[in-house]
């Protein structure tokens, strides 16, 4: 399930560059006590991996990005998507958005011009997607003397279907309890036409994902898995939005 806001100012909107902490933040802050707690602390886990199981988008809009201030100023507009496989985190957070006259972000306050719902139902096992946040994907390793480094990956490097094949199937598990018996290897994402690196420091840390279209290829209900939870990792940190713009093995 998708949650679509339209939101407005009267003045433009300024944040920071890498602002994904600040739309997480109010998220969190939009849903009970008790459920923001759970996600933020808990969570769901699959084999020692945690899934908060919502993501987000980056906001889009028409913007400029001030190099002086570091930050990035948007014209007055601006529309957000969440998504998440658990209707009471949609419903809980549509209720706490609603409560407030006005949303804040940063040192923003936006009105409300628009809020719905989507549901996009996969039944296909091939479909085309717009990345609205960047997808990361990557391993932890160890150097010879134990210390750990981060290595990210893009569409077509090696391993990069196997490693979004598993968490895929490990949030489908987080969804629905038990495991699914694939018939094939590997959900295949194909990147079409120019896509980019994209790199963002979320709290001091350099996440590194991909932007542009993709086709994805797989079981639909693996597919479905990614719609509504995000592709790759680092989802509720507002990374692998992605939105359907294509459902149709002829494209």
């Amino acid at each position: 399930m998708r949650c679509v806001l339209e939101l407005k100012s009267s003045n433009k909107i300024y944040l920071p560059i890498n602002y994904n902490h600040i739309v997480q933040s109010w998220i969190y802050h939009s849903i009970s006590e008790t459920l923001s707690s759970f996600l933020h602390d808990q969570g769901f886990s699959v084999e020692n991996r945690t899934f908060r199981l919502f993501c987000f988008s980056r906001l889009m809009g028409n913007y400029a990005i001030d190099t002086v201030r570091k930050e990035i100023v948007y014209e007055g507009a601006v529309r957000l998507v969440i998504t998440s496989p658990l209707p009471f985190f949609i419903e809980e957070l549509v209720n706490g958005i609603l409560s407030s006259p006005y949303i804040r972000l940063g040192r923003n306050e936006l009105t409300i011009e628009g809020i719905y719902n989507e549901m996009n139902e996969i039944k296909e096992e091939r479909i085309t997607l717009r990345v609205l946040s960047p997808i990361t994907v990557y391993s932890t390793m160890t150097k010879m003397d134990g210390k750990k480094y981060t290595v990210y990956f893009m569409p077509k490097e090696s391993d990069y279907d196997e490693m979004i094949t598993k968490n895929l199937l490990n949030k489908y598990q987080a969804i629905c309890g038990n495991p699914l018996e694939m018939n094939q290897k590997c959900v295949h994402v194909e990147p079409l036409r120019r896509g980019r690196c994209i790199i963002v420091n979320y709290k001091n840390f350099i996440i590194k994902g991909y932007s542009g279209m993709v086709r994805l290829t797989g079981p639909a209900a693996l597919l479905q898995v990614a719609i509504d939870c995000g592709l790759g990792s680092k989802n509720s940190q507002g990374f692998g939005c992605v939105e359907v713009i294509h459902s149709n093995s002829s494209f």
